[in-house]
């Protein structure tokens, strides 16, 4: 599966295209999939991340206000902030590491 970012919003693909779901509300400006595709990391356009099951309901909204963008290492969720530094966290919302 992929995600894609269309119009502001994440949708969840099937690799060949057809829609599975749609991820989160409006304002999307980056997306990534978890290693197992179980996960959705979702980056908004206020600078908040949300994680979402692949079905569409919220797992763990992560009170940042200064995200860029996000990504997985694994399972993990990392967090590109606009001070330049990046932050690993657990999908539940523990920070690991600060880089």
């Amino acid at each position: 599966m992929v995600v894609v970012v269309k119009n502001g919003k994440a949708e969840l693909r099937k690799d060949t295209g057809v829609r599975v779901a749609c991820i989160g509300t409006s304002g999307a400006v980056s997306a990534a999939l978890s290693a197992d595709e179980s996960l959705v990391a979702v980056c908004y356009s206020s600078g908040k991340v949300g994680v979402y099951k692949a079905r569409g309901s919220l797992f763990h909204m992560f009170p940042t206000k200064d995200a860029v963008g996000v990504s997985f290492s694994g399972n993990d969720v990392l967090i590109a902030r606009s001070s330049g530094k990046s932050e690993l966290h657990r999908p539940s919302g523990t920070l690991i590491r600060t880089f």
